[in-house]
């Protein structure tokens, strides 16, 4: 088995070879959500990448939708840096190896502002993982990751309607808690050169090394939609460009030069060791979702399971018509299958492949968009039937990470086995199912479907945290 972990792309060649890391690397943090991040992120990648430097991705966080434009940007896979799911960071740190192996430098995105985390650590997860040494920094928290791996804090501050105040505020995030500093400013959204200059001299006055200032401007916004920035895969050539036309503005306005030589070595690990499995009786042959409509996947998940003795193939059950033949399990991860309701409604052969496999026995793990296309319909569109359930579109966001344990036996976990997950959709399914029980605040909840060959839910896992489930995963699908 593979101690080491590999890079690989999305069709599984390995595109690193495994080697001591000899990567520097840096963190793009901001005051708040929806300041650039992923814009200007993926803009210094592209940039990067343009001057010939080989640059690794991650990012911190759930996230699946900013990785997929880190890896347009980068040619390679991007990571989440979750210690939440991954068990604190020692799991970040296993996870920032992945993304640096083999780049000259790793730029690692954060999640919504510098010091907004999780609301309360997972139970099960002792504090020598995750305890930064200063209660200021929230756990899971951009600031946190930041502590974890030593990388410098890039602060991106949205400029508009203010002024020097922005420096008051890089003051405030700068000093708000000595583990973790800002090393230097990129302002975005700047109106015009005195604009510009007005802040640039008050962060001056402040000591606070400025890296430059992008302006407001059409070129350096991506197309969003209900969760978020649309996922790259549904528009690869159209990103492609934008991400040349941003790269562009981030070389014409940011000293690249400087914001490299800032950037520190990534911490080396005493062990390089991927999560310890016992190999499956046989090599399973594992399907895994692609495409538009299902792009939510976790890149380590599907390194962990290679690495672990499976044979990966994705499909697109937009286009395709069957799952790929002698599959032993089939991974339908989530996305936007609600985008694509006529397509997928539409594909008979494939709703009809999906049916044919369950009824023969044939191992599934399926995840929020994939637990939909599961059920008999979403809003009045006939789905794959395989679960009772009948699901529509809501307004109302449900998200947040989940501390929750198996009520019974199922394809990932034993019952009453705890685990963490995340959740993130717009819709609702009836019945809910109670295969899982977690709590939202004070409310207690059960949903999902399991058995021994089953895993459909709502919630996502991340397998670098779960090794027990990523070994029961192949034990029951090898056999």
């Amino acid at each position: 088995m593979t101690t080491t972990p590999k890079i690989y792309d999305q069709e599984g060649s390995t595109i690193a070879a495994e080697r001591p890391l000899r990567s520097s690397g840096l963190l793009v943090a901001a005051a708040r959500s929806g300041s650039g991040k992923t814009t200007i992120t993926a803009g210094i990648m592209s940039a990067l990448r343009r001057r010939g430097v080989s640059v690794g991705g991650a990012k911190v966080g759930p996230d699946y939708i900013d990785p997929s434009y880190h890896r347009i940007a980068c040619g390679r896979p991007s990571y989440n840096l979750d210690p939440y799911l991954t068990g604190g960071s020692p799991g970040v740190l296993r996870s920032l190896q992945r993304a640096a192996e083999g780049a000259e430098i790793t730029v690692v995105e954060g999640v919504m502002g510098l010091f907004d985390g999780a609301y309360d650590r997972p139970s099960g997860l002792s504090t020598e993982l995750s305890d930064t040494g200063d209660s200021a920094i929230p756990f899971a928290s951009t600031a946190h990751i930041a502590v974890a791996t030593s990388l410098p804090v890039i602060l991106i501050v949205d400029v508009e309607a203010t002024s020097q105040t922005a420096a008051a505020i890089v003051h405030g995030l700068a000093t708000y808690s000595p583990a973790c500093t800002v090393t230097a400013v990129i302002l975005n959204k700047v109106a015009s050169p005195r604009h510009e200059t007005s802040i640039a001299r008050a962060l001056a006055a402040r000591g606070i090394p400025f890296l430059g200032a992008l302006p407001a401007s059409n070129a350096l916004r991506l197309d969003r939609r209900h969760l978020g920035l649309i996922p790259a895969a549904e528009y690869v050539p159209t990103l492609e460009a934008r991400l040349r036309e941003i790269s562009d503005e981030i070389n014409g306005h940011l000293d690249l030069d400087t914001l490299v030589s800032l950037a520190r070595p990534v911490p080396q690990l005493t062990s390089h060791s991927s999560p310890t499995v016992r190999e499956p009786q046989r090599t399973p042959v594992v399907s895994y979702a692609t495409g538009a409509a299902f792009s939510f996947t976790y890149q380590e998940n599907l390194d962990l399971l290679r690495e672990a003795g499976a044979r990966l193939q994705p499909f697109d059950p937009l286009h395709d018509e069957a799952i790929p033949s002698q599959t032993d399990l089939c991974l339908l991860g989530g996305g936007f299958p609600e985008t694509y309701l006529d397509v997928l409604g539409a594909n008979k052969a494939m709703l009809s492949s999906l049916r044919a496999f369950a009824l023969q026995g044939g191992a599934i793990w399926a995840e929020c968009g994939g637990h939909l296309l599961l059920g008999r319909s979403l809003e009045t569109t006939e789905l794959a039937g395989l679960l009772p359930t009948r699901a529509t579109m809501t307004t109302r966001l449900t998200m947040g990470y989940r501390d929750a344990r198996a009520t019974q036996d199922n394809l990932l976990f034993e019952e009453g086995e705890r685990f963490t997950a995340h959740e993130f959709h717009y819709s609702h399914t009836e019945p809910e199912g109670s295969c899982l029980a977690y709590s939202v605040g004070t409310e207690q909840r059960r949903s999902g479907f399991g058995h021994e060959r089953l895993l459909s839910s709502y919630l996502h896992v991340h397998l670098a945290g779960q090794p027990a489930a990523l070994e029961r995963l192949l034990r029951i699908s090898g056999r």
